[in-house]
């Protein structure tokens, strides 16, 4: 079939897929379908891909580490879940109050979870708006103080130029010889 009639390949649905294409780091194929200035076509994309991927590469790998290391995750908690998802079973298996105190320590142990979970959540919400309102008030105080520095500076140099007109006086009485 020739490229132009070709569809796009669908993305992986496999989580090992999408590790190998990343871990490969592949650049798909340049072609042409145009007879004839094809090879031409062809050369001027790869220059582009050249120039242009160069200053990216940097990105690309940061990137690439980013994808590799939210897989593992994904692969890590898909793992958890069917390990969760396989505990109804489990339970099952068990005989007599155990399992019944098994449900209702799980169901306990997840309300815990979320309860918990909703806590820290409004808790650092309002940690952040605390650290906000010292900040505020941090820059109100400064501001403040920085006025008030002004403010006695103004008021000694007053006082410096009031006092330096009376030694300039004293000084004329001394170099008369009227100490």
């Amino acid at each position: 079939m020739p490229p132009e009639e070709r569809e796009p390949a669908a993305p992986p649905r496999d989580l090992e897929e999408w590790r190998r294409i990343w871990e490969l780091d592949q650049n798909p194929p340049i072609e042409s379908h145009r007879p004839g200035i094809g090879w031409l076509i062809v050369g001027f994309k790869k220059l582009l891909r050249a120039l242009v991927k160069t200053p990216q590469n940097e990105l690309w790998r940061r990137q690439r580490e980013y994808n590799l290391a939210l897989q593992a995750h994904v692969e890590k908690e898909t793992a958890t879940l069917r390990s969760l998802g396989a505990l109804p079973d489990r339970v099952d298996q068990l005989e007599g109050p155990v399992h019944s105190e098994v449900v209702e320590s799980i169901r306990k142990l997840a309300e815990d979870l979320q309860r918990t979970q909703a806590e820290l959540t409004r808790d650092l919400r309002q940690l952040n708006e605390d650290v906000q309102a010292i900040r505020e008030a941090e820059e109100e105080e400064f501001l403040a103080f920085k006025d008030e520095v002004r403010e006695f500076g103004n008021k000694h140099l007053e006082y410096m130029e009031s006092h330096s007109e009376r030694l300039i006086v004293l000084e004329g009485f001394k170099d008369r010889g009227l100490d």
